[in-house]
């Protein structure tokens, strides 16, 4: 299922479709890993970091 081309990295897994698809996975973090993530904030973007489809830009 991962493997077919539907899931990209910038799809995001929940933890419901996780299970659903068979993956042991648990919500449980320690509260220091937050601390450590928060020294590293993720740059927000509007619009999806990979484009789909047919591009004619090298066939020129």
């Amino acid at each position: 299922m991962l493997t077919q081309g539907f899931w990209t990295h910038d799809y995001p897994i929940t933890v419901d479709v996780a299970k659903e698809l068979g993956l042991h996975v648990s919500t449980d973090m320690d509260p220091l890993v937050y601390k450590l993530m928060d020294l590293f904030p993720q740059a927000t973007n509007a619009s999806p970091s990979v484009e789909h489809g047919h591009s004619n830009k090298l066939n020129k």
